[in-house]
């Protein structure tokens, strides 16, 4: 692998080792052809790179993330006995400890990253020489605290580093003088070609958090309640909603299920019969859960004292919901994400949202107030009929009075 290329490598890197013998200091720096140079006052240092990532809102697990350094060759010899030669490197893990996280611009994924210590410290090469090692991720190793629902992508990238070890001048030892470093595989683990070669070593690992609910009358990860007001409120009538939930970005096409359960919880008791909730084709085989689609709108309806309960949304996951307008009735809601309410929006649609960690809801209230008629009430009759007998008074009067003119003229 890469044969040809690292043959040219070596060439070049050992005539510059030669120039950098010349020079009384070197800080490490990457040259022209991609690879790390020191010098023996200051020899090339290489750490681990780790990028962790997962939706915005997630709180970030305590973690250890584990390499394998594999010895590969001495000076192009791949038997076993000179491989039995090479050093084991040191400092190959990272470790996330109450980390936090940066959030991206657009608010949906948050990283969390770092590097190893030096992966040569304290090493003891045998020699001089070309050293090589292929590092990848330990996944046996490697240890999240997060629950047996939660999706960690591990990364499958290869890395194969060249390590040219030369001799001190005085002859009293060994260091680090250049290390070229290749990119084998990517995060996918898909094959790469000779021309990817890097200044660093990065693995990317992205985590999503589900909290899963195993009973929907005590918990949710997110849900959307209707609660009926008003002196003339009907709390039978059923509010008909539209919802689209969407999974976090970072989670693969192969991991995205096609639906997540939703119960119908009212008044704390999980209904049965969901046939006034929603159409059978989206209701569950066993008929205990509407199926809600990741691919587009679904349709529900609920009546006072009604939650539609998720119990599988991971953190990060966006959700709007949108009621249909009903007749005499005016619509508000509250946004709860994380824990943390929002203020009372008068309006039908929610918008796009997120669910967090706790406490996810979309809480929609509709009133109907009592409206007096317009018409007559039988408490101003006695007054209505005084007012016509004084305007039929009057009307008399003005009458009298013309006629009398007419009879004397």
């Amino acid at each position: 692998m890469l044969k040809k290329s690292k043959v040219l490598g070596t060439i070049l890197l050992v005539l510059l080792l030669c120039l950098g013998s010349l020079t009384t200091a070197f800080t490490t720096d990457t040259n022209e052809h991609g690879a790390l140079v020191g010098s023996e006052t200051n020899p090339v240092q290489l750490g681990i790179n780790k990028i962790f990532r997962m939706p915005a809102g997630t709180n970030v697990p305590e973690s250890t993330f584990r390499f394998t350094a594999k010895p590969i060759s001495v000076d192009e010899d791949e038997s076993g006995e000179a491989i039995a030669t090479m050093p084991a490197l040191n400092n190959l893990e990272v470790i996330f400890e109450n980390a936090n996280a940066t959030v991206a611009p657009d608010g949906s994924i948050a990283t969390v990253t770092d590097v190893s210590g030096n992966i040569f410290q304290n090493v003891k090469f045998p020699h001089a020489g070309i050293y090589v090692y292929e590092i990848t991720e330990n996944v046996l190793t490697s240890e999240v605290t997060g629950g047996s629902d939660d999706l960690l992508i591990y990364s499958k990238a290869v890395y194969e580093i060249t390590v040219y070890v030369a001799n001190n001048r005085a002859d009293a030892g060994t260091y680090v003088s250049a290390v070229g470093i290749y990119n084998i595989r990517d995060e996918a683990g898909m094959l790469l070609t000779n021309e990817d070669k890097v200044d660093k070593i990065t693995f990317t690992n992205d985590y999503v958090k589900t909290n899963n609910v195993t009973d929907p009358t005590k918990g949710s990860t997110l849900f959307v309640s209707k609660d009926v007001a008003g002196d003339l409120a009907n709390r039978e009538q059923h509010f008909d909603f539209s919802i689209t939930v969407t999974t976090p970005s970072i989670v693969p096409n192969e991991n995205v299920p096609a639906y997540f359960k939703a119960y119908i919880v009212d008044n704390n008791i999980v209904l049965t019969d969901l046939t006034d909730n929603a159409k059978d084709d989206i209701i569950s085989p066993d008929g205990r859960y509407i199926m809600v689609s990741t691919k587009g709108a679904t349709e529900f309806s609920l009546k006072h004292g009604q939650r539609l309960v998720f119990v599988d949304t991971p953190v990060g996951t966006s959700y709007a919901v949108t009621e249909v307008a009903a007749t005499n009735y005016e619509a508000e809601h509250v946004i709860t994400t994380n824990n943390v309410a929002g203020g009372t929006i008068e309006t039908l649609a929610t918008g796009t949202q997120f669910v967090g960690e706790v406490n996810n809801s979309a809480a929609y209230t509709n009133t109907r107030n009592f409206v007096a008629p317009m018409g007559l009430s039988l408490n101003n009759l006695p007054f209505i009929v005084l007012i016509l007998l004084a305007l039929g008074a009057l009307i008399t009067f003005i009458v009298v009075k013309v006629r009398n003119r007419k009879y004397y003229n």
